[in-house]
């Protein structure tokens, strides 16, 4: 089962990454309104010694799109998060 957020600032992405790590379960995240997914990484870089991500190809019934992201958090724990952006 994943754990679900929303994501309106980098707190709540790096509450995420916590998450993830502690429970060590991928955490599906949603960008409130106004949040991209470019800022969003910006926030997982602040909070990740590394981290990668791939595109999901997102969900075609709602036009979200969906990107995988994993990394490791500088202190010994690797996440991965499911960021899911609403449709434009």
């Amino acid at each position: 089962m994943s754990t679900k957020f929303i994501a309106s600032d980098a707190q709540d992405i790096h509450h995420a990454i916590h998450h993830s790590v502690r429970y060590d379960e991928i955490v599906t995240v949603t960008l409130a309104i106004g949040v991209d997914f470019n800022t969003a990484l910006t926030w997982v870089s602040q909070r990740s010694e590394s981290y990668d991500y791939s595109d999901r190809n997102g969900d075609e019934e709602t036009g979200a799109s969906i990107w995988d992201v994993w990394g490791d958090d500088g202190q010994g724990g690797e996440f991965r998060l499911f960021l899911v952006e609403a449709a434009k």
